[in-house]
Parts: C-alpha cells; structure tokens; sequence
C-alpha cells in the first residue's frame, strides 16, 4: 500500500541522514560554522541520530583549524540522496533529494 511506501521512503532519509552524518564524522578536517541545515536534516530521527550528532558536535569541538578545500559528498540509499558540501571552514551546505522514485 501507499502507507508502507512512504514508511519505507522514511526509513530510507533516516539510512542516508545516518550515513551522511557518519561520513561527516569521518572526514570532516575544518570547522562548520552554521550545523543549522544539518541539525533540522536530522532532527526528524529521533533516537536512531542521537549518538552520531553528539559525535558530531563533539568533533567540531575539537577541530577549530582552518581550511583551504572543498569537502564534498553524496551519499545514495536507494531512492534517497543526500549532498553534503563545504568551501573552506564555510557553512555545510546539506541537500536531501529523493530520486528515483518508482510509480506504483
């Protein structure tokens, strides 16, 4: 039915917001001035993003050096893609687009 679709649409976001935060964790080497657009990206999680966004924020804690690259990654879970961008220690730019969404 179209009810398990949009559920399963759901989980998929919450999958690809996982990841994106995660990859964040893992290659992130500056310091993201604005975490607003991904904060409000994940606050729909609930307990499944807790631990990873207070990874997250932890990290930023720490790293204050500036930077002179672009970071970025896209991240795909089935129909679910997120963008993650950053210009030097510039504000994250976060995009989640759904895609290739199939007709029922």
């Amino acid at each position: 039915s179209s009810q398990i679709r949009l559920q399963e649409l759901a989980q998929q976001a919450r999958d690809s917001a996982l990841v994106s935060l995660q990859l964040l964790n893992n290659t992130l080497e500056g310091d993201i001035k604005n975490q607003h657009d991904l904060i409000m990206m994940l606050r729909d999680c609930g307990e499944d993003c807790k631990e990873e966004l207070m990874n997250f924020r932890s990290l930023l804690e720490k790293k204050r050096k500036l930077t002179s690259k672009v970071e970025e990654a896209v991240v795909e879970r089935n129909e679910v893609s997120c963008r993650i961008r950053q210009v030097d220690s510039g504000p994250a730019e976060v995009q989640v687009l759904e895609t290739r969404e199939e007709s029922a």
